[in-house]
């Protein structure tokens, strides 16, 4: 069964991840962001890791988008 992937557009192209490493934080961030919109309960590390709280999983997304790992908010609510 196919698998959706990331949209390239949404990658900020001056971000573009050059290792795998920037890639495991982009891409933690993206779902970081996706599951506070949904109001889904996030975890660090390996499962049944430490939950991260609302306020600091939108301190860690607003950090995100500060250092230029998302996109701005207005074109995000697109």
């Amino acid at each position: 069964m196919p698998v959706r992937g990331l949209l390239l557009q949404v990658l900020n192209p001056e971000r573009i991840p050059k290792t795998m490493g920037e890639w495991y934080q982009l891409c933690f961030y993206y779902n970081l962001d996706n599951d506070l919109r949904a109001r889904r309960a996030m975890t660090y590390g390996p499962i049944g890791g430490k939950t991260i709280s609302v306020a600091e999983g939108y301190r860690i997304v607003a950090n995100a988008r500060a250092e230029g790992w998302l996109p701005p908010l207005c074109s995000a609510l697109v």
